[in-house]
């Protein structure tokens, strides 16, 4: 299925420019008709949305120091018709509906295959939401159970970014380095990571609510 919209725009915003282009080589044969523009910076996004009547928008959640997720409002502001898809290595058990509920349209991982990934952007372009099945039933059970899906839901979009530098290894010298932020400011975000929000002890338990 084409998109069958002449000069239709999709941006392919990623750093990983290599896996950007070859995205950008594997959906051409699903979408003929599309104009497709790469994005490999926070910046570069910004100026291609402004300068484009931009159609659908595929992208990763970080750019380094920056999380994608705080400018999607902005952005759907900009551009009413704008559909976002949110493609990403990070586990979609956290992600995806935190991506949901800041106004992305749909996840999927990046080791999805690319019939996979088409079939979640014809769910976007019908005015869809998408989220994988396994998303799906987690969030019916957490309903009825009157559960929280995972206590990391709990973060804000910066806490969360922060944990999955600390997830990653990243000590906070470099955290604080990256993020431009005081040694004293990243120690209160670590007392409302773990102690108020997580209510875990360590660096430990908190990563274990990254592998549940």
């Amino acid at each position: 299925m084409d998109l069958n919209i002449k000069n239709s725009v999709i941006i392919i915003a990623d750093t990983n420019l290599i896996y950007a282009q070859n995205l950008v080589d594997s959906l051409l044969s699903f979408h003929k008709n599309a104009t497709f523009l790469i994005a490999n910076s926070f910046n570069e996004l910004q100026n291609l949305i402004e300068s484009n009547n931009v159609y659908l928008l595929i992208t990763d959640i970080y750019f380094y120091d920056i999380t994608i997720l705080s400018s999607i409002p902005i952005f759907l502001k900009q551009n009413k018709n704008l559909k976002i898809l949110i493609n990403s290595n990070l586990p979609e058990e956290i992600y995806a509906i935190r991506s949901i509920s800041s106004g992305a349209h749909g996840y999927v991982t990046k080791d999805k295959p690319v019939n996979y990934l088409h079939n979640a952007i014809l769910h976007v372009l019908q005015n869809s939401k998408f989220l994988s099945d396994l998303i799906q039933n987690k969030i019916v059970n957490s309903f009825f159970t009157n559960s929280s899906i995972n206590l990391l839901n709990k973060l804000s979009n910066r806490e969360l970014q922060i944990a999955q530098f600390w997830y990653n290894g990243v000590n906070n010298v470099d955290v604080a380095k990256i993020l431009q932020i005081q040694p004293a400011t990243l120690k209160g975000y670590y007392r409302n990571i773990i102690f108020k929000k997580t209510q875990v002890n360590s660096y430990l338990q908190l990563f274990q609510l990254f592998d549940l």
